[in-house]
């Protein structure tokens, strides 16, 4: 039992480690640098509440700011766990699983269900709800010239 031991050790102190070649500065390549103008990261300029100012459903709850705080929250807690509620394609299977566990997600859906209660809308109807599902489109204001003279 000795004996690898011992032979272990024999070779261990026969190693020896290669020193690393030296590097010249000279040879190694200079990075490019850009003289473009330099890009900053910023938020996109639609907001949700500016996407929905021209519906009726604004327009019920305009002097309700609870019941907009709550829609702008639940928008804003979409968006962070990675769901593009302007995108026409609907999110997987996946994303409205996480979506349905999600504690925060479900509160802030309560919440949101309470406020448009509290502003005197009946959220039950079929109306209503597709009306608050075209929320997530962005909204265009209508103009008087559509094309026609």
């Amino acid at each position: 039992m000795s004996a690898p031991r011992s032979l272990r050790f024999a070779f261990r102190s026969l190693a020896f480690k290669r020193p690393s070649r030296p590097t010249c500065n000279a040879l190694l390549p200079t990075p490019h640098y850009s003289r473009g103008p330099r890009f900053y990261a910023t938020e996109p300029s639609s907001d949700f509440i500016n996407n929905i100012k021209h519906t009726q459903l604004f327009h019920k709850i305009a002097d309700k700011p609870n019941a907009l705080k709550a829609l702008s929250d639940l928008a804003e807690l979409v968006k962070e766990m990675g769901i593009d509620i302007t995108s026409s394609t609907p999110p997987s299977n996946i994303q409205m699983f996480r979506l349905a566990t999600n504690r925060r997600f479900t509160r802030a859906v309560k919440n949101v269900m309470s406020e448009l209660q509290n502003a005197g809308l009946d959220m039950r109807t079929e109306s209503a709800m597709q009306e608050l599902m075209n929320l997530t489109r962005e909204v265009k204001p209508k103009d008087d010239k559509d094309g026609k003279s």
